[in-house]
């Protein structure tokens, strides 16, 4: 899997206001993921890569709040990169779980304020259509 580890999704006051990522020393910006220039974007906060892509090779970035199913049983976990693995932590117990053994089924950006996500994701477990608050990964 060849994964772009240089790779940012930017964040200004709390909104999403695009990506960059490094190349030949330099930095290239987007606010897409697919159109990039030199022209920098203002940010507050950095959501670095998670080292792992979804099945349509997209990044998947620390923060962000997938469903993994490991055999039968599934959990929302909140992606953590470490020694350039990409792990998913539980929201009960704080367990880091190895996501290269799970399946992931759906994603939602995390705010990267573990309180405000365990309220997100609270919601959507007591909410019928997982599909409708979700974007899945297919």
């Amino acid at each position: 899997m060849n994964v772009s580890y240089s790779m940012q999704r930017l964040w200004l006051l709390g909104k999403l206001v695009g990506y960059r990522r490094m190349e030949q020393n330099n930095w290239f910006y987007s606010v897409d993921e697919f159109w990039w220039n030199g022209k920098p974007i203002e940010f507050d906060r950095i959501d670095p890569s998670a080292a792992c892509q979804d099945k349509n090779r997209r990044n998947l970035f620390q923060n962000d709040i997938v469903y993994a199913y490991k055999g039968k049983n599934g959990r929302f976990v909140n992606l953590v990169c470490r020694d350039g693995k990409c792990f998913g932590r539980t929201f009960v117990g704080d367990e880091l779980l190895d996501l290269s053994t799970c399946r992931l089924e759906f994603k939602a950006i995390g705010s990267g304020n573990r309180n405000m996500d365990r309220i997100l994701i609270e919601h959507i477990s007591n909410t019928k259509g997982l599909k409708d608050q979700l974007k899945p990964i297919s």
